[in-house]
């Protein structure tokens, strides 16, 4: 069990500050109970020994959580001198916590609503959108691209139930980021 320090009610959520001894990697998520139910997170921030994670529905009235993490595939930010992200519909929040990782290593970052046409080799795209609008995302730029996979249900979080499975892959082990050749048709 990891200590609250706060509740924040925001537009797109709550935003939870926890106490959590383990920085994640950019692009990994965790798991929290939340009313006996386990709800995936993307992880927002991570400062000081403190998690930041963004509840988008419902409430959190606890002063401890049960939080089981990191999980997933870190993003290697350091083989590249740009990243971009995208995201639509209320969605920023599943990209903020690689930008900031990645500004915090001297990266130079965006965050964009709009898919670009074209992106460097040297530049790394993150994106989350809702699922019906991932064949929207150009095919030429789908090799640089990570597309956060949110709209599976991760059941276990650790690949054993396989409930996760889009396209052959398991989102909760090889994701949350995966990479987008892999997710669009």
């Amino acid at each position: 069990m990891f200590k609250v320090i706060s509740k924040e009610k925001r537009e797109n959520g709550i935003l939870l500050k926890i106490k959590f001894p383990v920085e994640p990697e950019a692009g990994q998520f965790v798991t929290i109970v939340n009313d006996g139910k386990e709800i995936p997170l993307g992880i927002y921030d991570y400062v000081a020994g403190t998690l930041h994670l963004i509840i988008e529905k419902g409430d959190f009235r606890y002063n401890w959580a049960y939080i089981k993490g990191p999980l997933g595939k870190g993003i290697d930010l350091t083989k590249f001198n740009e990243i971009i992200g995208v995201a639509q519909a209320g969605l920023e929040h599943d990209v903020h916590y690689p930008l900031v990782k990645a500004e915090r290593m001297g990266i130079h970052t965006r965050l964009l609503d709009v898919i670009p046409t074209y992106v460097p080799d040297d530049t790394l795209l993150i994106i989350s959108l809702p699922n019906g609008k991932i064949n929207t995302i150009p095919r030429n730029i789908l090799s640089r691209s990570l597309i956060y996979v949110r709209w599976v249900k991760m059941n276990c979080s650790v690949g054993v139930c396989g409930v996760c499975s889009y396209r052959g892959y398991l989102p909760c082990i090889e994701g949350p980021f995966m990479e987008g050749e892999k997710i669009v048709a």
